[in-house]
């Protein structure tokens, strides 16, 4: 998931990140429940929905574990889906350190239970 950890860690820049390569995990069926959970928290009030983020190229096998295993904060996720909706859901995506004020979203933090 390096691809596009170091644009979040180095959010400044508004480079375009690797495209995922095969293979990836093109169907909702494909993820764990955890993970599911775990994106469903990071999309709460994106104008997305569960089955197009998980439905898209953003994340291949290793991002499932990298995530399901913490590697990656929520903040980070959400950065990341919230930059690729701003970029009109086209992949790759540059990073967007302000994707909720271009998509005008409010600023509270959605947690795990």
């Amino acid at each position: 998931m390096g691809r596009w950890q170091e644009k979040i860690l180095k959010p400044a820049e508004t480079l375009l990140t690797k495209p995922t390569e095969p293979p990836f995990v093109s169907s909702v069926s494909g993820y764990s429940e955890h993970f599911q959970k775990i994106i469903a928290v990071s999309i709460d009030r994106l104008p997305t929905t569960i089955g197009e983020v998980l439905g898209s190229p953003l994340f291949c096998a290793d991002d499932q574990v990298d995530i399901e295993t913490g590697i990656f904060t929520q903040k980070q996720l959400r950065l990341y889906i919230g930059s690729w909706l701003v970029n009109g859901k086209q992949f790759p995506t540059p990073i967007y350190p302000d994707f909720e004020d271009r998509l005008v979203i409010a600023r509270s933090k959605p947690t795990l239970s």
